[in-house]
């Protein structure tokens, strides 16, 4: 089970880091200046949803790759 968080770290940190890289863009086309604001909040929040999508996309396809064998002999 310990390379499925591994596995979900890695395509967490990699929506993370594509989402923090538009938002911070985004909010400096905004702006125009760089500054701190409600994009990081974002940036954490994605990487939050990211995490759990992925463990729970995991949880699922091991209770089905489970529940399959259980029918055969």
């Amino acid at each position: 089970m310990k390379k499925y968080h591994i596995i979900s770290a890695i395509y967490s940190l990699a929506i993370t880091y594509m989402v923090g890289k538009w938002a911070i863009n985004v909010a400096y086309m905004e702006r125009g200046y760089e500054a701190v604001g409600s994009e990081y909040m974002l940036i954490l929040i994605t990487y939050v949803v990211a995490w759990r999508s992925c463990n729970k996309l995991f949880e699922k396809l091991g209770e089905r790759k489970s529940g399959s064998n259980k029918g055969k002999c």
